[in-house]
């Protein structure tokens, strides 16, 4: 379909192929190890509400999955890495990882033709690193949430209901310490589209992100039915990658229709920027 923005986060093509293999240690009561091979997608720039749409780019959004080496780590391609969690109250979520920057080996085409079983295990390319600060509140103990668009990756967490309106807030980065061709000029600071000649090679490249999840409205009691909203901001060097600016919002309720179905009605708005011309991505459901 040509488009940024994959209709499904859980397509692959036909295989049997590893994704999760992963050993995970609790220290104490704050701390989380996991060390193993698993993507960043399940843990990372997730947003609960927007997991309610199957497009992908509510799971792993566009601009890290066009702007990272074989799209980063997400499904279908996870990579070794290591992550710690700190949880230091039950409103407050640290967590970072570093991961092997490149899930598939190198080259043209689809990353997971070029790793059809998940079994390259890369170990050497330059590494991905990330981490994220999350804050909730009005909810109850916090747990770790993972993003249910990810295979393997679980359901959202359970809350214990409360009164007051949930809530969660979201900042974090991720840095990869590898080289990115310029999307605009040549190693000799001409036009790549008038020279052709070899692109300027940039060291590093990073990302900025923040998310915001809001209850709006909330059924009295134990009735069903709850109003939710969600925002995420994505920004990268515009430099170096195809993809410099992405936005998603929208809004979702849950509840139950005539038949005693739960059913959820919902609106979402993904947009994406680049100024390399005329690619930008908008769509609405």
């Amino acid at each position: 379909m040509q488009n940024f923005a994959l209709v499904s986060g859980i397509e692959a093509p036909p295989s049997t192929r590893l994704f999760n293999l992963w050993i995970e240690q609790k220290i104490g009561g704050n701390v989380n190890l996991r060390l193993g091979q698993f993507s960043a997608a399940q843990e990372f720039l997730v947003s609960q509400t927007a997991a309610l749409f199957v497009n992908a780019t509510f799971g792993w959004p566009m601009l890290p999955a066009q702007n990272l080496p074989s799209g980063g780590p997400s499904y279908p391609e996870a990579t070794p890495g290591l992550r710690v969690t700190l949880t230091p109250t039950d409103q407050l979520t640290l967590r970072a990882a570093i991961f092997n920057g490149d899930p598939a080996v190198p080259g043209p085409g689809n990353p997971v033709d070029r790793d059809p079983y998940g079994l390259a295990f890369r170990l050497r390319d330059p590494a991905l690193l990330i981490a994220e600060f999350a804050y909730d509140w009005n909810q109850g103990t916090s747990s770790l949430q993972e993003n249910p668009h990810q295979e393997g990756g679980g359901r959202p967490a359970a809350r214990a209901r409360t009164q007051e309106l949930p809530g969660t807030a979201k900042l974090g980065a991720w840095l990869h310490t590898g080289q990115f061709a310029d999307q605009r000029f040549d190693s000799l600071g001409g036009l790549l589209a008038v020279s052709g000649a070899p692109p300027l090679q940039h060291s590093g490249n990073f990302g900025l992100y923040g998310i915001i999840d809001q209850t709006l409205w909330r059924a009295p009691g134990n009735s069903p039915g709850e109003f939710s909203a969600f925002m995420r901001v994505v920004a990268a060097p515009a430099d170096r990658n195809l993809i410099d600016i992405y936005l998603d919002a929208g809004m979702t309720y849950k509840g139950y229709s005539i038949r005693a179905r739960t059913i959820p009605p919902a609106s979402v708005w993904p947009t994406a920027a680049s100024h390399h011309g005329p690619r930008h991505s908008t769509a609405m459901w």
